[in-house]
């Protein structure tokens, strides 16, 4: 369980650090009012103030997942599901809640990993309304990292 609630925790985290990117570029590229989900949103500022290219359908994909899963275990609702395998082992069968089941380590590195390619990339390729800041911003993010910032997602992403 502890290994659940720490996905969790870093499932989240990567969820509202994409939302706080979000909420600091959105008055600077002024996206039209919009009744789509909030994954959707963010992508549509996400494009209007920085060059994505050929990595945006890949980010809009992986921010859907991102915050379909963390709706699902933050804003859980009381319904009943079928259970899915948790665990298993030669002699036991942990079953268990779908939003444990997803909330695993690799969830969480594959969370964290979207929030880190995602904010780099678009720090690295601002259009004009964001320029400013991000320059400013990238590096900051570039000294976190060690290392001066990148237009490319890292090739690991898989895009």
């Amino acid at each position: 369980m502890v290994g659940t609630l720490a996905s969790l925790v870093a499932i989240a985290a990567a969820a509202h650090a994409i939302d706080g990117f979000y909420g600091t570029v959105k008055p600077m590229v002024k996206p039209p009012a919009s009744t789509a989900k909030r994954s959707r949103q963010i992508m549509e500022a996400l494009k209007l103030g920085f060059r994505l290219g050929r990595a945006t359908q890949h980010f809009a994909r992986e921010v859907d997942w991102l915050f379909e899963l963390r709706d699902k275990s933050v804003h859980h609702d009381e319904a009943f599901r079928e259970l899915v395998t948790v665990r298993e082992t030669d002699e036991t069968v942990v079953l268990g809640a779908p939003e444990v089941h997803s909330c695993s380590a690799e969830s969480a590195e594959r969370a964290f990993g979207l929030a880190d390619d995602l904010l780099s990339v678009c720090l690295a390729n601002p259009k004009p309304a964001t320029a400013e800041w991000a320059k400013f911003r990238a590096q900051a993010w570039a000294n976190r990292h060690g290392q001066a910032p990148s237009s490319q997602p890292p090739a690991a992403a898989g895009f």
